[in-house]
């Protein structure tokens, strides 16, 4: 095959990547976005109360994670970004360092809802080409209902923290660049008609590019008030894609806030501290319950190490008629995308 025929086919690949990524085979309904399914549940965002620092007391700037997917480990390490802010008490303006938080990935979700829907395209900017997206802060607050100043801080902060991915595997492979890499953002934002674009972590691309993502109802997931309910049921969506009646699900604790970004699987917690992580997590259970995704028939054991100590605890939960329905509808859709691309493949 010549270069010009690699090219041309290797464009048609990509454009029906992208294409089927904004599939309107969800049957028109722009109620749906995509989860990515390696992104959506791996430590990216800052838990913690305080998830920022004045740069005078900051002593490392990276957050450093280490997960497990699919029996492969990874570290996750997050930079933070600096950001000038006014301080309240002292009306002096300091220089803070900011990691994403809960409003940035809010910010995130908004912007691949409207990639979703028809505004994912390959942008070429200052030098940097990747798969983006092209929106408006109105359609951001009209998705999120959050102010416009804080949500062009979000997509600064989320521009200036680098997210670095490492394999554990014997290859050692690195993937590592800004959230967002690039960015632009109209002067004449929160009007109908303001321009905006930026570009994803290439991370975006590889899961876009090997269709790792599944589609899943927005409102619906970003209804919860709070945030560990959100990433619980979103990390359903990818992981319990099996669910059916008489087929539970079952996660450790200390791994699913160790994923969330709370509190490192490997750190040492007294049983005060892990039972407040047990109540936290009932609560979005019962949330999860209540708005019909799972069972109300939920459980946790625990577990202890050599010594006898309780160090974490086992939930089993059980999905809904209504959480099956939407996940068979999604492997319907996952198995049709698969179909289409593989097919195309073969043409080209």
């Amino acid at each position: 095959m010549s270069n010009n025929l690699a090219t041309e086919a290797e464009n048609i690949l990509k454009n029906s990547q992208l294409a089927l990524f904004a599939d309107s085979e969800y049957g028109g309904d722009l109620s749906y976005s995509n989860a990515l399914n390696f992104l959506q549940i791996i430590p990216r965002f800052d838990r913690r109360k305080i998830s920022y620092s004045l740069m005078k007391d900051v002593e490392n700037p990276v957050r450093e994670y280490k997960t497990e997917y699919d029996n492969k480990l990874y570290t996750v390490r997050v930079t933070g970004a600096s950001v000038a802010r006014k301080n309240p008490k002292t009306n002096k303006v300091e220089n803070v360092l900011v990691w994403p938080s809960n409003r940035e990935e809010k910010v995130e979700a908004a912007i691949l809802k409207i990639a979703t829907n028809g505004g994912i395209s390959e942008i070429k900017s200052k030098g940097y080409s990747g798969y983006g997206c092209y929106f408006s802060i109105y359609q951001i607050r009209d998705l999120t209902g959050m102010h416009p100043t804080d949500i062009k801080e979000a997509i600064d902060i989320m521009n200036k923290s680098n997210l670095e991915i490492e394999s554990q595997s014997n290859a050692k492979e690195t993937l590592s660049a800004p959230l967002l890499p690039v960015k632009y953002v109209s002067a004449q934002t929160g009007s109908r008609d303001d321009k905006c674009f930026v570009i994803f972590h290439p991370a975006v691309m590889v899961a876009i590019n090997s269709l790792s993502y599944r589609p899943y109802l927005y409102e619906a997931a970003e209804q919860h008030k709070k945030s560990l309910t959100k990433y619980l049921h979103k990390r359903l969506i990818v992981r319990y894609t099996y669910a059916d009646e008489g087929k539970p699900y079952h996660f450790s604790l200390r791994k699913i806030f160790n994923d969330f970004g709370k509190v490192p699987v490997d750190e040492s917690l007294e049983i005060k501290k892990l039972r407040n992580l047990l109540r936290d997590m009932r609560i979005s259970l019962q949330e999860l319950r209540d708005c019909d995704i799972i069972l109300p028939n939920f459980t946790s054991v625990s577990k202890r190490n050599d010594e006898g100590d309780i160090c974490d605890y086992e939930i089993t939960i059980q999905a809904s008629p209504n959480f099956i329905k939407e996940q068979k509808k999604s492997n319907y859709i996952v198995k049709d995308r698969i179909i289409k691309y593989e097919t195309i493949e073969n043409k080209v």
